[in-house]
């Protein structure tokens, strides 16, 4: 109260000039409000708004929203006056025609009538009179309607899309393979392929060691090799032309791993560093690996994680292990092609 600089008899003096200006819009000044000559709106709005700059509270505030309220709904019908047209009766009608038309003797002169009525007969429209169907003059034609036609039940037309099939020994629909199983089958291909490659360039260099063995022996080792016949998964995986086609290689990759058929681990291995060739210095790096995986009957259940793989861990992995050519092709159509400079800069594989 003392903030706001008002005491309460001065705000009982503002609710009392409220509430009387709320009486004069319902009483006295309710007609006279609705009359735009009047001004009388005007005069009550700009009194409400002297006793709102009064109001600090919400009861003063509630009685100036009921006075608005008032002052809005005569505002409306002020305006629905304003939008009137004027309105003609049959009396109102008679009265003119009879101030219009009389004659000296106080007689209704129905020949000065007819000649004011005639001359809006007379008149013909500049234009071309037309209507919907275009001018009267038009011949008409009518128009020819198609026969109807018996649709086929959509079960006739896929029997004979099929009898056409069969005598063209064309595949159907459902015996064809989508785009994204073909190039699941062409990725298990080239891992296969590479898998060979890899297990029998062991097997050439470890050749002179497996002639010395005993055939069992050579068995079991020729059984390891194959386990460690693995191929670089960045080399295998990633396309350096298109990152969008790395992702989707790594996605369709991870069906052949649930379906037993590949498998993605990490191998250590020893590499010289070129810091330290002087020294004869040597350091153990790791590099994800992807190996074929005959088909078992009890496959390990596979588990699923979630890979984070942006576009500058995309360039700096093919940079790093030095991805020219991806094993898996490009597919032509892709947008998305890094810069020649970005990925011929060959450096030692990083530790990932």
């Amino acid at each position: 109260m003392e903030e706001s600089g008002q005491t309460d008899a001065e705000r009982r003096r503002l609710r009392a000039q409220q509430r009387e200006l709320q009486k004069q819009m319902l009483a006295k000044k309710g007609d006279a409000m609705v009359d735009p000559e009047t001004g009388v709106l005007e005069q009550v709005q700009e009194e409400n708004n002297v006793l709102w700059d009064q109001v600090r509270f919400a009861r003063e505030a509630v009685l100036d929203g009921e006075n608005l309220k008032l002052i809005s709904s005569s505002a409306a019908k002020q305006l629905d006056r304003l939008m009137e047209v004027p309105r003609y009766d049959a009396l109102k009608l008679c009265s003119k025609l009879r101030e219009k038309c009389k004659d000296r003797d106080r007689s209704f002169n129905w020949k000065s009538l007819g000649q004011a009525a005639g001359a809006c007969f007379n008149s013909v429209p500049t234009n071309v009179v037309s209507f919907l169907n275009g001018p009267m003059d038009a011949e008409y034609t009518p128009k020819v309607r198609k026969k109807p036609e018996r649709r086929k039940p959509v079960e006739e037309e896929e029997d004979e899309e099929e009898i056409s099939r069969q005598e063209k020994n064309e595949p159907s629909a459902s015996d064809k393979l989508s785009a994204v199983e073909k190039h699941m089958v062409a990725i298990d291909q080239i891992l296969k392929k590479r898998c060979r490659s890899e297990l029998k360039r062991k097997v050439e260099a470890m050749e002179s060691e497996l002639k010395e063995m005993k055939p069992e022996e050579k068995k079991k080792t020729i059984s390891k090799l194959q386990r460690k016949a693995d191929i670089c998964a960045i080399q295998y995986l990633f396309n350096p032309r298109s990152f969008t086609q790395t992702v989707e290689n790594i996605f369709n990759f991870s069906f052949l791993i649930k379906k037993g058929s590949a498998r993605i681990s990490v191998r250590q291995d020893e590499k010289n560093d070129q810091d330290d060739e002087e020294s004869g210095k040597t350091r153990k790096g790791t590099r994800p690996v992807v190996t074929h995986m005959m088909m078992k009957k009890n496959v390990v259940q596979p588990k699923q994680a979630i890979v984070s793989l942006d576009m500058q861990d995309w360039k700096d992995l093919c940079q790093s292990f030095n991805v020219r050519k991806g094993d898996i092709p490009h597919r032509t159509g892709s947008r998305h092609a890094p810069p020649a400079s970005s990925l011929s800069q060959s450096s030692a594989p990083a530790d990932i």
